[in-house]
């Protein structure tokens, strides 16, 4: 019984080591204890201005911070700066900001010498770094008087909660700006992902976009289509292609003409006719003759509208009222055989009406 105790003893002080190093790169901890230790201290500071020495990085609130030192000058006087920055590694909004406070505790030995706070508003474009000047003559002193020739800045940095996202910068996509067509604007795919189950498959090369495939498809491939055209993301259209190509797809040939033409996919639009046509000869006939019909009515109303330029205007509100029925017609016939609406084409023809 003895040795068995003192075995679960060994593994526990085991496991809390393994723990250890855990706890300490906890991304997303809430606070964390920044190092960076100057050893050989009258060495370094012998050194020309703009030697650095930078200490290991921590992660805070899904953020790297770390101290960095560096001799500086100031007109003949040499003096040590000691950095707090914070890196965007993670980051994905280049408009990210945190503010964070820090104290600076620095030791020389076993001995706290000096304290120094610092802290503010971090962002990217303008401030990612806050730092302190120390002045290098107190800190020899400090040595000789210990005894000791090294130095060691001990920063606790306590970040509030940054404003942006904090998933890696890959996979960048492009969405259309609501204001400027023209426009995009940078967004990740991760971030989608984890917002969408659609996404989530659909960029997901692991299998699970085919099992996605099969899963709610025929009742939400339009909405994902308009998302992909809205996004500009290529690869969830041809996987929304596919699908409608298959034979997974239940959705009836007129309704899938209809998304073909609402989203700008014209070979998609020709493929289903010309697979259709094996399929069902009478509805590729009736498509023609409709469209015969239509090209028809056009031609009347081309002619009629060089007509009526020269009557008068109580013959102009029956005209109106032909241009109505031909609009009804127009949306009709767009709807069945996959064609342009007629009052589209016909503006030209009639401007001011």
């Amino acid at each position: 019984m003895k040795s068995f105790s003192i075995q679960n003893f060994f593994i526990l002080h085991i496991f809390l080591l393994f723990l250890l190093p855990l706890a300490k790169c906890n991304p997303n901890a809430l606070t964390g204890e920044l190092r960076l230790r100057l050893d050989k201290f009258s060495e370094f500071v012998k050194q020309p201005v703009g030697t650095e020495r930078k200490g290991d990085e921590v992660k805070v609130r899904g953020l790297s911070w770390h101290l960095k030192a560096s001799i500086n000058e100031l007109i003949t006087a040499k003096y040590i700066k000691i950095w707090l920055i914070c890196t965007n590694d993670c980051k994905i909004d280049p408009n990210w900001n945190c503010y964070a406070s820090s104290v600076i505790k620095i030791i020389v030995g076993q001995k706290e010498v000096m304290t120094k706070r610092m802290g503010g508003n971090f962002n990217e474009r303008d401030f990612s770094f806050y730092s302190q000047r120390i002045q290098i003559e107190n800190l020899l002193k400090e040595c000789q008087s210990a005894n000791e020739d090294s130095v060691e800045f001990v920063a606790k940095v306590v970040p509030d909660a940054p404003c942006g996202n904090s998933l890696p910068r890959t996979d960048i996509l492009t969405v259309k700006s609501s204001g400027d067509e023209n426009a995009s604007v940078l967004i990740n795919k991760n971030y989608l992902a984890a917002h969408s189950n659609f996404f989530n498959d659909l960029f997901n090369e692991n299998g699970h976009a085919d099992r996605g495939m099969s899963e709610g498809w025929n009742e939400n491939v339009e909405n994902v289509l308009r998302l992909a055209n809205q996004f500009l993301v290529k690869e969830v259209e041809g996987k929304c292609k596919r699908f409608l190509t298959s034979e997974q797809c239940k959705i009836r040939t007129m309704k899938k003409l209809l998304i073909a033409d609402k989203y700008g996919l014209d070979a998609l639009g020709e493929y289903i006719l010309y697979t259709t046509k094996y399929k069902n000869p009478i509805l590729m006939e009736m498509s023609r003759l409709i469209k015969g019909l239509y090209c028809a009515i056009v031609t009347c109303l081309r002619q009629l509208s060089l007509t009526m330029k020269a009557q008068k205007r109580g013959k102009e509100f029956e005209m109106k009222e032909v241009w109505h029925n031909v609009r009804l017609l127009g949306t009709g016939i767009s709807q069945i055989c996959h064609l342009p609406s007629i009052p589209f084409k016909l503006l030209n023809f009639f401007p001011h009406y």
